[in-house]
């Protein structure tokens, strides 16, 4: 190892002769910086981690679309229901909520399984996190509160439009 203010390629015939001249059987092939050397030891860990995030990225989607196609096919269900409620009184916030709170049920089972799992899995990974303990509560925290509200937004388009039917096709849907 040699430590240089100066650049590799600049170095790099002098540290070649350097090596020839003190061990004749020996030759310098690879000549790079620690750096590089870091950067190329951790690339497979790297790769295998923004798969990870890809592959978390689309489970994402797919799980707010599939709230949002739940809490929709639900609400179109109670098109007639919600009808009546309006015509009663029921105003349109009230509507809305029924709605959310339906889709916030299945937004807290799906986070308390999901931590369940991560929990179970967490020595699967321990080996691709640097410096981050497999089981950091914050992580897990953060990770429910930002699901959480990423699910919500699923939520909430079916909501909107269940509280916006008007009242008198509603009751004549079916």
């Amino acid at each position: 190892m040699v430590r240089s203010s100066g650049s590799i390629e600049a170095l790099a015939p002098a540290l070649r002769a350097e090596v020839s001249g003190i061990a004749s059987g020996f030759a310098a092939l690879k000549i790079d910086t620690v750096e590089n050397m870091l950067r190329e030891s951790s690339k497979s860990r790297r790769a295998c981690m923004m798969m990870f995030m890809l592959f978390a990225g689309v489970g994402l989607l797919l799980a707010v679309m599939g709230i949002y196609s739940v809490t929709a096919y639900a609400a179109a269900r109670r098109t007639h229901e919600i009808g009546i409620r309006v015509a009663l009184g029921a105003s349109r916030a009230n509507v809305f909520r029924l709605i959310v709170k339906q889709g916030s049920g299945l937004i807290a089972a799906g986070i308390a399984i999901g931590w369940a799992a991560a929990s179970g899995l967490t020595r699967l990974l321990a080996s691709l996190l640097y410096e981050v303990s497999p089981t950091d509560p914050a992580v897990f925290g953060l990770l429910a509160v930002l699901l959480g509200v990423v699910a919500l937004f699923g939520c909430i388009i079916p909501a909107r439009r269940a509280a916006n039917n008007n009242p008198m096709e509603a009751l004549r849907h079916e």
